[in-house]
């Protein structure tokens, strides 16, 4: 099949448009095209192409897992979605060193060493006193050089004012205006505001949770409260982590699935921990505690069965049911064995 083929697969399967498609559109979209491969299958596949771990493969993980390399208009789309997410005021600019970052970890996959290489230099150059680089502009110099295409970014709207102002004073020798018109002063209101009113910490927590995995992973890596740092190796304590391990793949704070595994209270079972979606507003109810008391072989096959059945990745599945094994191994009692005194 050829990349305009797989390309019009992604977007048939991406019914809600959001650009990134789930199991159960890339499931209804396959059978739907007659595959007939188990559905254990297909998640498999999936897990293979969600490289960033949250439970969705964007157009780009999906070509690049594919086999194809990125058309000049879709790199140009990686690039800006992974340079938007370390916007922190929203205004179109970023921090000069925050460059390698975005580069070796979010879209390597999708550039090459010399491209990439070529790209830091370029940020170089446009870069102001304050180590800010404007994206708008970084993006153009980038078109120049044939790394990449900006015909589906989504620049602001100030840039499309500009262009548009351009354009309808060009026959009359004026100047371009580089402000958009300014807006009409609004009409103080009558009523009072509501207390509270104004930027909500449910919108925080929204924003928060928004967070790409892999720029909290950077931001969190090396600065947790969690970290033990022990003969070279980086360990950490923070809930829902299988393996205590300092890594990217078993964070338990990044990830929007996560799952954790901790003994009950009272000695006797385990307590199986997950993330609710729903909950981020209120961190102390943003997991599901279910306690599972029913014997190893009853509780390993809930653990299985309601990870498997909430899409968590194979590997999460399997870890979770060593750590609940390990614990219930540890909860026996153990039985010491008398031994007989030698005979003098």
């Amino acid at each position: 099949m050829s990349y305009e083929k797989f390309e019009g697969f992604f977007f048939e399967a991406d019914e809600d448009k959001s650009g990134q498609i789930d199991i159960d559109e890339l499931i209804k979209r396959l059978r739907r095209g007659g595959y007939k491969g188990t559905t254990e299958q297909i998640k498999r596949a999936f897990g293979e192409a969600d490289t960033s771990g949250d439970g969705l493969i964007s157009f780009e993980e999906y070509m690049t897992a594919m086999g194809f390399k990125l058309k000049l208009k879709h790199k140009g789309v990686a690039l800006w979605r992974c340079l938007d997410e370390f916007d922190k005021e929203r205004n179109w600019q970023i921090e000069y060193q925050s460059l390698p970052g975005i580069f070796f970890t979010s879209v390597k996959k999708y550039f090459t060493h010399d491209e990439m290489e070529k790209m830091i230099e370029v940020g170089d150059k446009v870069k102001n006193r304050s180590n800010m680089i404007d994206m708008a502009e970084y993006l153009r110099e980038l078109a120049k050089l044939k790394i990449i295409e900006l015909d589906d970014i989504p620049f602001p709207q100030a840039e499309v004012m500009e262009v548009v102002t351009s354009a309808t004073t060009a026959g009359v020798g004026a100047a371009p205006s580089r402000k958009p018109a300014a807006k009409p002063a609004a009409k103080p209101s009558s009523k009072p505001k509501k207390k509270g009113s104004g930027p909500t910490e449910s919108a925080a927590a929204r924003a928060a949770n928004n967070m790409s995995s892999h720029a909290a992973w950077l931001v969190i890596r090396n600065n947790s409260s969690f970290l033990i740092k022990r003969n070279g190796a980086s360990f950490t304590r923070e809930p829902n982590n299988l393996k205590n391990r300092n890594s990217f793949r078993y964070n338990g704070l990044i990830h929007r699935q996560t799952v954790g595994v901790e003994p009950a209270k009272d000695g006797k079972g385990v307590v199986l921990l997950t993330k609710n979606s729903k909950g981020f507003q209120k961190p102390s109810k943003s997991f599901n505690r279910v306690e599972l008391k029913k014997g190893a072989r009853r509780t390993m096959n809930t653990i299985r069965k309601t990870l498997s059945g909430g899409r968590y990745r194979k590997e999460l599945t399997m870890d979770a049911m060593r750590r609940a094994s390990a614990i219930l191994k540890s909860q026996q009692p153990r039985v010491t064995k008398q031994t007989r005194q030698k005979k003098k």
